[in-house]
């Protein structure tokens, strides 16, 4: 399992649909998660939520800004579990 150090957690409740929206930011580059289930209960997909076009640093794919770059990240994808449940333990902690 690969490890990331998530700053700049920003979660927010989504009137869209039943769930939140987390922002963070991986080595510099901006994500965003969504998190369905109104209980903060499971994770949805990460997408890039870049404010410059540019390479990602965790999947190494070209990223145009946001929101023509609205495309998932795999490498975090594939780690979702452990950054939910670090944006879990945030969540809880407000």
């Amino acid at each position: 399992m690969s490890h990331y150090s998530a700053t700049n957690i920003k979660i927010s409740k989504l009137s869209i649909f039943s769930g939140y929206q987390v922002l963070f930011e991986v080595k510099g580059h901006s994500y965003q998660m969504l998190v369905g289930g109104g209980g903060f209960n499971f994770p949805m997909n990460i997408i890039h939520y870049f404010k410059e076009d540019g390479k990602c640093p965790v999947c190494d794919k070209y990223t145009l800004t946001y929101p023509m770059g609205q495309q998932p990240c795999s490498g975090l994808l594939r780690d979702k579990m452990m950054l939910f449940d670090l944006f879990q333990r945030k969540f809880q902690s407000k």
